[in-house]
């Protein structure tokens, strides 16, 4: 699902510059015709003959002939009119960015498609409004930054392995979304062991191939927005709403009694009922969730319909 906000902005701005460079080759056309007048004479002639066969035609007398040698003395006159201007034969055409659509914003054949350049620009707005780190896709991982053998409670954890099979488990949840088996994921472990590079990978492979809009944001800013009743952003339901929901930082917003617990619990809980994806990163084990928020925002957090991954090792941006 594109964000139709965006699509009907990119298409007004494509709109907008399709009429300034129809009318910048008007201009160009009138100049040109009053270098030239006999090729304009002869345009006029042109018209005046095409509306005359169709009257003909119309009337069930059908006879082309004089149109067609009035449009072949025109386009002769035009062609020696422009070579002698040293101007290429499209000179007078408008000039579009984009040669399939010429800036329509949709190719033309048996379905009417938004065309590539439409899709290229709604997909990267779609992720610079979702805050994504560019640098965090599938296919800019580095594994070798992950080392191979750490000790994890004293003994030793192949940490380069972890990685790689996560990553692989989420390509494949990419791929089958959004008909995942387990909808939600849940990665939780110590600072700089990848999982924020892993959510905003799955949501930029989420945005472009699968073309559907995510909303990034942190278990902090909700629980700011509800102590503010929500005032700047309208609604808890645009949490509530969005298809793909990345929740980060679970664990570092402060506990406002009435207000954390209750608030996350209501996203959470909406989210699951209504299928729709959520992708959480916290720093917390399952156990410290519990104690911090209790087991009631826990069952929300280890339903079955979730995906669960604990990240061990070391920081990795240390290194």
């Amino acid at each position: 699902m594109l964000d139709g906000e965006v699509l009907r902005d990119e298409l007004t701005r494509l709109e907008d510059r399709r009429r300034r460079r129809v009318h910048e080759a008007a201009e160009r056309m009138s100049a040109f015709m009053a270098r030239h007048p006999e090729v304009d004479v002869a345009r006029r002639s042109m018209r005046a003959e095409g509306i005359a066969a169709a009257r003909r035609a119309a009337a069930g007398e059908p006879d082309a002939q004089a149109a067609l040698r009035a449009a072949r003395e025109y386009e002769a006159l035009l062609a020696a009119a422009l070579s002698a201007d040293g101007l290429q034969a499209d000179a007078l055409e408008p000039v579009f960015d984009c040669s399939r659509c010429k800036d329509t914003g949709y190719t033309r054949g048996a379905l009417r498609n938004l065309c590539e350049c439409v899709l290229t620009r709604v997909l990267a707005r779609m992720s610079q409004s979702a805050r994504l780190r560019p640098e965090c896709t599938f296919n800019q991982c580095d594994f070798d930054r992950f080392p191979e053998i750490v000790s994890v409670d004293g003994k030793p954890y192949n940490q380069r392995l972890q990685m790689q099979r996560l990553f692989a488990y989420c390509a494949r949840w990419v791929d089958d979304f959004p008909d995942n088996e387990k909808p939600h994921l849940l990665l939780s472990g110590g600072v700089g062991l990848g999982k924020t590079f892993l959510l905003h990978a799955i949501a930029h492979r989420i945005i472009h191939e699968k073309r559907v809009t995510v909303l990034n944001t942190s278990a902090y800013h909700i629980v700011a927005e509800a102590r503010k009743g929500f005032d700047a952003l309208g609604s808890i339901e645009l949490y509530l709403s969005a298809p793909v929901l990345i929740l980060d930082d679970l664990g570092t917003e402060p506990l406002f009694p009435g207000v954390t617990a209750e608030t996350l619990f209501t996203v959470l809980n909406e989210r699951q009922s209504s299928g729709r994806h959520t992708l959480i990163a916290t720093n917390l084990s399952l156990a410290d969730l519990a104690e911090r928020y209790g087991e009631r925002l826990l069952s929300r957090l280890g339903r079955r319909e979730t995906f669960v991954a604990v990240l061990r090792g070391r920081d990795v941006r240390a290194r």
